[in-house]
């Protein structure tokens, strides 16, 4: 705990001497970047909480905007990196996939089922697990992306199933905001190997893009202590038994009121944990997932006073996991063909009242889930299902300073599921730069196929009872002042509960898991952060996060930390060069394991800093991007899921990584 302090002690001294001396030295540097002022960041309109265009500031919820040139200034790789920095966020790793935590909730191996992740408004999640895909599994080159809008709290009235702590929209340059064709290669510790390509134009009326992605990372020799009596690995894992290798590519095309997107991946992944009672150090044990998403959008404009927005899209995944046991290789694959339509009512009945009035149809053409828990037995399950649901919003400019929010929504599924979630919030300006926001909202997430047709992987024995959907309400006050044209400060108290969680157990008598709805769980938090943008330059942000999950039991929740700062500062050196520093501290989480003594294992608070150095385009468009992790390098491990026989998984040491662009 001292080692702790003491480098938490370290972040925030480094946070403030880089922050004065960069303030003195961004005096005398006239950059030639262009960034956006702190007035045009709360200025711009987003969609994704109301699917109606309104400015952060005015959005019924609690908004963080992440540019483009934020991702280059922090070095920002993934949505994992991106996130691990906002503020609520905080992230985990089994060193398979990354999870995400909002305010205190983050379910081990719940694949990210309860947020919402969006391509330019179209929904990511996938429809057997229910899974959004945050770290490498979503291998989107970061600078493909205009900017990435980040909602707190529910938007399930807009959304329906998952949409329960968060909701994530990434937008993608456009082919005008790119213009240009872009290279970049990159290269990092533990044999990371990467290569992008992103190329826009308007030609003919018609605005297009393509970005790719390939990365291909050989992985590192890990130790987990709880294999180390091995009498082979002696707990050690093979560089190969963590390597991982994804691409991805994806495209939009714009004409007039049209637009067409499509977005295809493929990650494999080798998992080095020996989870669910694999082999050790087996690089047989691997995942593979492959997202397919498009969607074609039309808007018709039948008077400046109402619109009809209309969406079709079709989504494929699939998934394939081995899993390498003493005398045999269990092999798991999913597929998922899903087609669906939107339909959206823009209704402006007066200048200060809109009514959004949509209907929506996904049909599930296959949902198959095949599954070898032995040599000699094969399971297979496929359960296509329908969904449909309509929804009301009504937003009213009640006065000049205060305006609501309202809106119901309600789903049915042909499983049997059925959901009323309302919203309601009011938003009132009492001067021009204070905003406060009154805000209650309610989601539901369905039971998906996984967890309905869930099969104990030693037996094949379906345990899996008769599940009840999930449900959470919040309610959150939002509080937030721009201090002058530089200086913005935004604090937040909030209250949720969730009832009918759907969480998998071990049963006490026979040592099977099993989904099953567990008792309730309430959180109250508080949160306040900074932002800072002079117009020399210097960009910087601090946040600090309290929260306590507690559930029916009045015990604290896993796999949640009460405490998390966040700090983050970038300043230029130089007329071509610029320096970022961002760090975190986070206190002790509870894992799901139990020592000797029937004690909770807890992890221990870490903390971490990144320094990041970047060039402007130097030489007829070449630029470059310098990055060190963990630069204090920091020992710190993420709490594993009930499949891992480690309490802990161990994270990266420091590390490093360049990265080299052109432009042409």
């Amino acid at each position: 705990m001292k080692d702790t302090l003491k480098l938490l002690a370290v972040i925030i001294s480094l946070y403030f001497y880089f922050g004065s001396i960069s303030y003195l030295r961004a005096q005398e540097i006239s950059t030639n970047e262009v960034d956006i002022s702190l007035d045009s960041l709360l200025s711009i309109p987003v969609n994704t909480a109301t699917k109606s265009w309104q400015k952060t500031k005015e959005t019924p919820a609690s908004v963080t905007i992440i540019t483009d040139k934020d991702i280059v200034r922090f070095g920002y790789r993934t949505l994992e990196d991106v996130l691990r920095n906002v503020r609520s966020f905080y992230v985990s790793n089994d060193r398979n996939y990354t999870y995400i935590g909002v305010r205190g909730f983050s379910r081990p191996t719940d694949y990210n089922n309860r947020i919402l992740l969006l391509l330019n408004g179209q929904t990511m999640n996938e429809n057997i697990y229910g899974s959004a895909p945050l770290g490498n599994d979503f291998p989107i080159s970061p600078d493909y992306i205009l900017r990435i809008e980040i909602v707190r709290g529910p938007s399930s009235v807009m959304y329906g199933t998952g949409a329960v702590f968060a909701t994530i929209n990434v937008v993608t340059k456009s082919g005008s905001a790119l213009n240009k064709l872009q290279v970049s290669g990159e290269y990092g510790s533990f044999g990371q190997k990467a290569a992008s390509v992103q190329y826009g134009n308007v030609l003919s009326g018609i605005d297009f893009s393509i970005g790719t992605y390939y990365g291909n990372f050989t992985g590192q020799k890990l130790f987990f202590k709880d294999f180390e009596g091995d009498s082979i690995s002696h707990g050690f894992s093979d560089k190969l038994a963590d390597a991982e290798q994804m691409y991805s590519i994806a495209a939009t095309a714009k004409y007039k009121n049209w637009s067409f997107q499509i977005f295809k991946s493929h990650r494999e992944k080798h998992v080095p944990t020996g989870a669910w009672g694999t082999e050790f150090n087996d690089e047989r044990h691997k995942t593979i997932d492959n997202y397919m998403n498009t969607q074609l959008h039309y808007l018709h404009d039948f008077s400046p006073d109402l619109s009809l927005v209309n969406r079709l899209y079709y989504q494929q995944y699939y998934y394939e996991g081995a899993y390498p046991y003493s005398s045999y290789v269990s092999e798991e694959s999913t597929v998922n063909y899903a087609l669906g339509g939107e339909s959206l009512l823009k209704w402006d009945v007066s200048a200060s009242n809109r009514f959004n009035i949509g209907v929506e149809y996904r049909t599930n053409l296959r949902a198959e889930m095949e599954f070898m828990p032995s040599d000699s037995m094969i399971l297979k399950v496929n359960s296509p299902f329908q969904m449909f649901s309509a929804f009301l919003s009504n937003e009213y400019q009640i006065t000049t300073d205060l305006s609501s929010t309202i809106g119901f929504r309600y789903d049915t599924y042909s499983t049997g599921t059925n959901a009323i979630t309302p919203r309601m919030a009011l938003v009132y300006n009492p001067t021009e730069k204070t905003t406060l926001k009154l805000l209650y909202g309610s989601a539901f997430r369905t039971p998906n196929l996984y967890e309905i047709s869930y099969y104990d992987v030693q037996t094949g024995t379906k345990i899996s009872s008769n599940l009840q959907p999930e449900r959470c309400r919040t309610f959150e006050f939002v509080a937030e002042q721009q201090l002058s044209e530089e200086f913005y400060l935004v604090s937040s108290l909030y209250r949720f509960s969730t009832i009918n969680l759907i969480d998998v157990e071990i049963d006490g008598t026979d040592s099977m898991s099993q989904f099953r709805n567990s008792a309730s769980n309430i959180a109250y938090g508080a949160e306040l952060e900074a932002t800072i943008r002079l117009s020399n330059g210097l960009r910087s942000y601090a946040s600090i996060c309290y929260q306590r999950v507690r559930n029916s039991y009045d015990s604290l929740l896993t796999n949640s930390p009460e405490a998390v700062f966040k700090c983050g500062i970038a300043f230029q050196i130089a007329s071509y060069l610029s320096v970022s520093l961002d760090g975190l501290f986070e206190t002790s989480r509870i894992t799901v394991k139990y020592d000797d003594k029937d004690h909770a294992v807890a992890t221990e608070p870490f903390a971490l800093v990144n320094l990041t150095i970047n060039s402007l385009p130097l030489w007829n468009g070449l630029s470059f991007t310098a990055q060190v992790r963990n630069l204090l390098n920091s020992s710190y491990s993420y709490p594993g899921g009930i499949e891992h026989d480690n309490a802990m998984i161990e994270q990266d040491k420091r590390n490093f990584w360049l990265k080299v662009s052109l432009e042409l």
